[in-house]
């Protein structure tokens, strides 16, 4: 993800000195009861500049919610849901990072 054309874009676009906090969601339908007539999709978030080797460990990623698996739902959940984001992509976060506090934007790199 480093070497993409993509990330050269959202570097140009951020002021000097600023990290890129690329932001990755995936979901994939789950049941919800043993009948199999509940369903939903659990959205998870990683971050798109932790190592490979942890991007499968527990503590690399978090459960931001469930939503409902009918299509128009799903859709304007996940809008809802990434709302928050715009803003935070267009000023920016600072947080504390080993100690000193760096500057991010956060954008949505890939939804799978």
């Amino acid at each position: 993800m480093y070497d993409s054309d993509w990330w050269k874009n959202v570097e140009q676009n951020i002021p000097i000195g600023a990290y890129v906090m690329p932001i990755i969601l995936y979901s994939d339908a789950t049941l919800c009861d043993h009948l199999g007539k509940t369903s939903r999709h659990p959205v998870f978030m990683m971050l798109g500049n932790i190592p490979l080797a942890r991007h499968n460990k527990v503590d690399a990623k978090i459960l931001l919610s469930y939503i409902p698996t009918a299509r128009k739902l799903f859709y304007r959940a996940l809008a809802a849901m990434l709302r928050p984001l715009r803003s935070l992509s267009y000023n920016g976060i600072h947080l504390y990072v080993n100690g000193s506090l760096k500057w991010f934007f956060p954008y949505l790199a890939l939804i799978i």
